[in-house]
């Protein structure tokens, strides 16, 4: 930047033209006023230039133009002014100012044996910026009821600004708050009490509001471009909240605490519950105490009467003097009734037995008999409630049962079981959910149902002589030390285990009872040994009766020995005479011999050494000879489960667990399972030349058959329900599918069919003169042992199926066949089955399907049929250019023709 400057243009080597320029600036009117002088000099002696004509030129000063006359005559070392203009141009809003000076002269002239005509030559120059209105360094933020200091950035020392701070309101208008003048770089606001005031109200609660400041830039009194103005937040302070603990007990002073943001704030706090203001205290500063009066502690307690704690809000309205700092602000506490449980003493609740049978019994109904006694709690007087509660139910317990009640009076508890005394509690609960219990000592007589222990038993255990005795116990309910309970009866009956109608009950004599056991004198009866008998026992107290049958079995002993019938008896009486009668079963641990009146005998014996579990039937009476039948448990360690057959001590034949039967074998694996060596089978026809065969059925249904079916055949079949295989028997060794005088040794009368897995081929005789191969993709020759390698098939021709029948998607092949033919070259090559068979001198020629165009390649080899059809295509492409050359040699010929 600058307010002078100079630029040239040189002419040759001894002259130039040369612009000097000069600017002065108007601070005020945002204007530079620009000298341009335009020079022709002479710069050596040489530089005298000589010319009687006036000629034209023109200067620029920022796009504006205009022209002036002078002559190109000039002396040696002459410095020429040609013109000098003058010009005022504005400068931009900001004071700044960049423009383009040029001039142009028609010289016309030759110097040096050069001419030059018109020249025109120009410089952008860029003008010292003029000071303009000064602007505001900082943005007008701040808190209400604080000061700030606001920044002017001014572009001369000798501005000076007035200065207004606004504030916008709530309605949305800009209200100003205060102002300055004569302002240099910087202000402090310096609010007084009734600014801050102002400030509050225009904030009308807002937490915040926009504000600004003006400045107008004055130089002198001249005002500096227009008023520039910045836009800031004013922000209210935090309005004030108790800060200290809001939880206390109804009834206690309460210490309020104060957090605000500014230590001239006062504060209005009310105490709520729910709607409902309890109290309201006004100029509180920092902090207070509250002591709530009587009828607020009432308020409180009677504003929760369903529960022992309450929320309770506290309010807080913030001032600034007279000016309400934003909202009111609001937190909640717990406020806790306390020592509110009800009045209900012991004395409120009794108890009584309200079974009238069983009073009868103890003459009091403060004793309660054990599972016979109703008992009815009384709540006498209802139990007073508390601090504006109100009682909402009792609850009723004992011996573990619980019942509710909500009202006073008598309440039914049902059949005490309890065996000794317990505590009847009832609580009263009041609406807060606070109780107290009251409680009082039931008084329990244990009772249980009788006990009766009974011995009824023949002499020696078969007599017909029989004692019959009953004792046990009963409760005896003692009050007042005394027995409240006796035996009431202690009876017997009895009839014949074959009838059906009972004896009548006879009572026991010499009943005595002592502390709760009683006992009879034993009764005997005389019960015939033949016969067995039903007895009841039956005994009772004052509350119920006890019956327990009992069965007197025939009297039969153990063993019995009639010496009459010389015959012994195991748990019955001996029938007949010499002879052992066992009524039950029998084990013996050694053996048995059977001997029959001949005098032979029979071995019976069962192995119950360690680990071993056989039964073991002999015809004779050595162990170790004759033939035998082995039988083995589950569990024997040798042969678990299976049956053996001897014969001459060794084992022939076996039937294991799991039902297969082996011959020759005792470890069979299928159903029949026959081992040994030389001809294990025989099937025979006691016809000769008989039919002799196998059968397979399914059910009843025949499945098929191995064996010769015909009367003297010598040709073995196997056969289904659909065809045959035929083994021949003759010389010839034949074997025929489907035939029954096969020619060959492989003779198949119909189709065969070859599998591996999933992959199927076969050979079809659909006619007599043709064989179809078939196979699911395609059939190979290859060598044997090894599938990859091919061989050969020699055939009179190798027809392709091509007709349309076969195919899908037909069309024209337009391709470059010839481009194809061209690219593949064949090769020359040995085969590896040659090479490794030792044949060298059988070259090929051919193509590799690995270099072949995919139209042409088929898996790992190359297909003639595609090959000689890209060969046909190309061969008509190829006599297509033949025509063409022929057609152009004719017209070439014509040309010629015509020349000659």
């Amino acid at each position: 930047m600058a307010l002078s400057g100079a630029f040239n243009r040189n002419i040759g080597s001894h002259w130039r033209m040369r612009v000097e320029w000069s600017a002065t600036q108007n601070i005020a009117a945002n204007t530079s006023t620009i000298t341009m002088e335009l020079y022709w000099e002479g710069l050596t002696q040489y530089s005298q230039v000589f010319s009687s004509s006036t000629n034209n030129g023109s200067q620029t000063i920022d796009g504006n133009s205009a022209s002036f006359t002078a002559s190109p005559a000039i002396n040696a070392n002459q410095k020429k002014l040609l013109n000098r203009r003058t010009r005022t141009i504005n400068h931009n809003s900001d004071g700044s100012k960049s423009l383009t000076l040029s001039a142009s002269f028609a010289l016309n002239v030759t110097l040096a044996g050069t001419y030059y005509g018109n020249q025109t030559f120009s410089s952008s120059i860029t003008l010292d910026t003029i000071p303009r209105a000064s602007s505001i360094s900082s943005a007008p933020n701040l808190t209400a009821g604080a000061n700030m200091t606001m920044s002017i950035s001014r572009a001369s020392t000798s501005f000076r600004h007035d200065v207004w701070f606004d504030l916008q309101n709530s309605s949305g208008s800009w209200i100003n708050i205060k102002s300055w003048t004569g302002i240099n770089t910087s202000v402090s606001t310096s609010f007084t009490t009734a600014d801050i005031i102002n400030i509050f109200n225009q904030l009308n609660g807002r937490t915040s509001t926009p504000s600004r400041i003006r400045i107008q830039t004055k130089s002198g009194n001249t005002n500096i471009g227009g008023v520039v103005s910045r836009t800031g937040t004013v922000s209210a302070p935090n309005n004030s909240y108790v800060s200290s603990s809001r939880n206390f007990n109804i009834g206690n002073s309460v210490p309020i605490t104060i957090s605000r943001a500014n230590s001239s704030f006062t504060h209005t706090v009310r105490i709520k519950f729910g709607n409902s203001t309890i109290a309201t205290l006004s100029g509180v500063g920092q902090s207070t105490t509250w002591t709530p009066s009587t009828a607020q502690i009432n308020s409180m307690h009677n504003a929760t009467p369903n529960a022992n704690k309450a929320t309770v809000t506290f309010e807080v309205d913030t001032f600034y003097s007279t000016a309400q700092v934003r909202v009111m602000r609001s937190n909640t506490g717990t406020a806790s009734v306390v020592d509110a449980n009800p009045v209900f003493p012991n004395s409120r609740i009794a108890y009584y037995d309200s079974n009238t049978a069983t009073v009868s019994i103890t003459s009091s109904n403060q004793y309660v008999i054990q599972n016979k006694s109703v008992v009815v709690a009384n709540i006498t007087s209802a139990a007073t409630p508390q601090k504006g509660s109100s009682i909402s139910s009792y609850r009723l317990a004992l011996n573990g049962n619980t019942w509710t009640r909500t009202g006073i009076g008598t309440h039914s508890l049902g059949i005490l079981t309890a065996n000794s005394n317990v505590t009847l509690t009832v609580d009263a609960i009041d609406s807060r959910g606070n109780s107290t219990r009251a409680s009082i000592t039931v008084q329990v007589l244990p009772y249980s149902t009788p006990s009766l222990t009974t011995i009824s038993s023949r002499l020696y255990g078969f007599e017909d002589e029989t004692t019959l005795r009953i004792r046990g116990t009963i409760s005896p309910l003692i009050v007042a030390s005394q027995s409240k309970n006796l035996v009431q009866s202690a009876m017997y009956r009895i009839k014949l285990t074959t009838t059906s109608t009972w004896g009548s009950w006879t009572s026991f004599s010499g009943l005595t009872l002592s502390g709760g056991e009683y006992s009879v004198d034993p009764t005997i009866l005389n019960l015939p040994k033949e016969n067995s008998y039903n007895l009841e026992f039956r005994v009772g107290d004052v509350f119920q009766t006890v019956t327990i049958a009992r069965v007197i079995d025939v009297g039969i002993p153990f063993i019995f020995m009639d010496s009459v019938k010389k015959a012994l008896g195991v748990n019955t009486f001996p029938e007949t005479g010499y002879m052992i009668d066992i009524a039950g079963r029998a084990q013996f641990t050694d053996l048995i011999h059977v001997k029959d009146l001949s005098g032979g005998k029979s071995t019976l014996s069962r192995n119950t050494s360690t680990g071993r579990e056989i039964l073991e039937i002999r015809a004779n009476t050595s162990l170790t000879t004759g033939s035998a039948i082995n039988m083995y448990g589950n569990n024997d360690s040798t042969a678990p489960g299976k049956i053996y057959f001897y014969t001459n001590n060794s084992a022939r034949m076996s039937v294991s667990r799991e039902g297969y039967v082996g011959i020759g074998t005792v470890n069979p694996v299928i159903n029949l399972h026959v081992n040994g060596g030389g001809e294990l089978l025989r099937l025979d026809n006691t016809t000769a030349n008989g039919t002799v065969f196998l059968t397979f059925h399914a059910g009843n249904t025949r499945r098929g058959w191995v064996g010769f079916g015909s009367t003297s055949s010598t040709i073995m079949t196997i056969a289904n329900s659909a065809g045959h295989i035929n083994l021949s028997t003759d010389s010839n060794s034949y074997v025929g599918v489907n035939t029954t005088s096969p020619t060959e040794t492989f003779d198949v009368n119909g189709s065969a069919r070859f599998r591996s897995g999933a992959k199927t081929g076969s050979l079809l005789n659909p006619h007599s003169n043709i064989l179809y191969i078939g196979a699911s993709q395609e059939v190979r020759a290859v060598s044997a042992g090894n599938i990859n390698t091919y061989q050969n098939i020699r055939a009179l021709g190798f027809p392709t199926g091509s007709s349309i029948l076969y195919k899908q998607n037909v069309k024209e092949f337009t391709k470059d066949a010839l481009g194809m033919i061209m690219d593949i070259k064949p090769q020359i090559y040995h085969l590896n089955n040659n090479i490794d068979n030792g044949i060298y001198d059988k070259p090929k020629v051919g193509f590799i399907s690995e270099m072949v165009h995919p139209l042409m390649r088929d898996e790992d080899g190359v297909d003639p049929y595609s090959i000689t059809s890209i060969t046909w295509r190309g061969i008509q492409q190829h006599n297509e250019k033949i025509v063409a050359l022929e057609q152009r040699v004719k017209d070439l010929e014509l040309l010629l023709e015509q020349m000659v």
